[in-house]
């Protein structure tokens, strides 16, 4: 994670050989940009907490899909 700030930072870095994290000179842009850099960040945050539930509904269902299996082998053992 810290590599692709880097890479971000040093991509957005107005002289390239200065390669540091945009939140440090954050403080010397207009306080309008901050804002935009803010709703961005909270924007692409709610997408990943989105992703993040979706991932734990799905874990729920293939866990409950796996106990199934498990009992249906439990009864096809005692059947053979």
């Amino acid at each position: 994670m810290f590599l692709f700030l880097l890479l971000t930072a040093y991509s957005l870095c107005p002289t390239p050989c200065l390669p540091f994290h945009p939140l440090l000179y954050s403080s010397s842009q207009s306080p309008h940009g901050a804002c935009r850099q803010a709703m961005v960040f909270k924007k692409k945050q709610s997408a990943v907490d989105e992703q993040i539930a979706e991932i734990d509904k799905l874990n729920a269902v293939i866990n409950a899909a796996e106990r199934d299996m498990l009992k249906l082998r439990k009864v096809w053992v005692v059947c053979i």
